[in-house]
């Protein structure tokens, strides 16, 4: 068989040496070390930045957090008002407005000085809800009698009578539940 050597004649002698495991793995290990270390070190630089950001961030996140807060108390205030302009248009042909507005005229003209009226709540349909203090249960008898006397009142009833909390007096606090006619 015939042989070959293509090996320059001038490192045909040389011998192999080993590769030196040891300091390869060495060699690896510090440049991981370096690598972790330098990545903590950038992780702690940002998170520093991030922190410091934050910290310039939060009065506008407070002030987004009170904007947030009024928008949900309008929303609140803007759903009240549209139940009761719901609950005004009930009211809104204009024959039954002339009705209840000559209702309230003679329910006002009724209460004497003794009357104090502090709430009005109507119902679709005519069912009202009238809450109010008297001076004492005479003045409030002689107004009932005369809200049963106005024009269109269907039914009238005393639902509540009591005294104010913690008064002696012969103030006396009553609810009213009125049914009027509201057609024609």
């Amino acid at each position: 068989m015939i042989e070959f050597n293509f090996v320059p004649a001038n490192l045909r002698n040389r011998s192999r040496t080993a590769i030196n495991w040891l300091r390869v793995g060495t060699i690896f290990a510090v440049a991981l070390t370096i690598v972790v270390v330098a990545g903590s070190f950038m992780n702690q630089m940002s998170i520093a930045m991030y922190r410091r950001e934050l910290a310039a961030q939060r009065p506008g996140i407070q002030r987004v957090d009170d904007l947030e807060r009024q928008l949900r108390d309008i929303r609140r205030e803007n759903q009240r008002l549209t139940a009761e302009v719901s609950r005004l248009q009930a009211l809104g042909d204009g024959e039954q407005t002339e009705r209840f507005l000559d209702f309230l005229n003679a329910l006002s003209a009724t209460a004497s000085e003794g009357i104090l009226l502090d709430a009005l709540e109507y119902s679709k349909g005519g069912a009202t809800r009238v809450a109010g203090v008297a001076i004492d249960p005479e003045e409030l008898s002689h107004f009932f009698d005369q809200v049963k006397q106005i024009p269109g009142v269907i039914d009238a009833s005393l639902t509540s009578m009591g005294r104010p909390a913690g008064e002696e007096s012969g103030l006396r606090r009553f609810e009213l539940r009125i049914q009027w006619r509201t057609g024609g």
